[in-house]
């Protein structure tokens, strides 16, 4: 049994078992007969008294060599962690929203929503139209002439100083916006017959007519096949009007 208990503390680290328990054993590990009393002999009672305590003092140490030895086995000598109660369980680590420096650290922006891009919408020009109302016009935005060149024939009314009339034919020759061509007013005691030149403008017309020294300034307006206006003339003054349709 001795050596059974040596061989146990030998296993067991001095620290789990310290230098007091070694000494009992190694004192209650003696023989019984060599235990002596400074004093007196022990007697038989005694001896069993003394042989008792032995006993269970070498119970107590070999269960502490035992408890060391799986200690050591199964352990391997650590003491395994354990949680302290009300130990809080860690926490996700929270990143800062600020620098050192005091400035605040960036945060996502939303990308702008880009913005529909608005076509502007041409207008189309308008269309000038012809009318055989009075007052001026113009063929605005390039838009080609009206094509006069034929033959156009009416009448002339002269108003002022005196009130007479009579037929009227013209032909007309045009190139673009430019007229020429000649004209006859039957019965008019100033200008029988002479050469035109002139433009149109759109639906406007004008053209001077002349024979010698005389000659005559007409106006007037185009209005499908109609032409229609009025006219002066430095003979004695004269004014009037005029209307020709075309014939050919």
């Amino acid at each position: 049994m001795r050596k059974g208990i040596e061989e146990v503390l030998g296993r067991c680290r001095p620290s789990l078992i310290g230098p007091g328990t070694l000494l009992l054993v190694r004192i209650f590990s003696q023989p019984v007969g060599t235990v002596k009393s400074a004093r007196r002999p022990l007697g038989d009672r005694a001896t069993l008294e003394a042989v008792r305590t032995r006993v269970l003092a070498l119970i107590g140490i070999f269960a502490i060599g035992v408890a060391g030895a799986v200690w050591l086995t199964w352990g391997n000598g650590e003491p395994s962690p354990v949680a302290s109660p009300g130990t809080a369980s860690p926490t996700p680590t929270s990143f800062p929203t600020h620098f050192e420096d005091g400035t605040a650290s960036p945060t996502a922006v939303p990308s702008p929503t880009p913005e529909e891009e608005i076509t502007p919408t041409e207008t189309p020009a308008a269309t000038p139209t012809v009318d055989g109302g009075g007052g001026g016009g113009g063929t605005g935005g390039g838009v080609p002439a009206p094509e006069l060149t034929g033959t156009w024939s009416g009448t002339w009314a002269n108003s002022t100083p005196d009130m007479l009339s009579g037929p009227l034919d013209i032909t007309f020759e045009q190139h673009g916006s430019r007229l020429s061509g000649s004209l006859a007013m039957s019965g008019s005691p100033c200008l029988a017959y002479g050469t035109l030149s002139g433009t149109i403008d759109g639906a406007r017309v004008e053209f001077r007519a002349s024979e010698r020294e005389i000659t005559y300034a007409f106006t007037g307006r185009l209005s499908g096949d109609v032409l229609r206006g009025s006219y002066r003339t430095n003979c004695d003054d004269g004014r009037g009007t005029w209307e020709v349709v075309r014939v050919g």
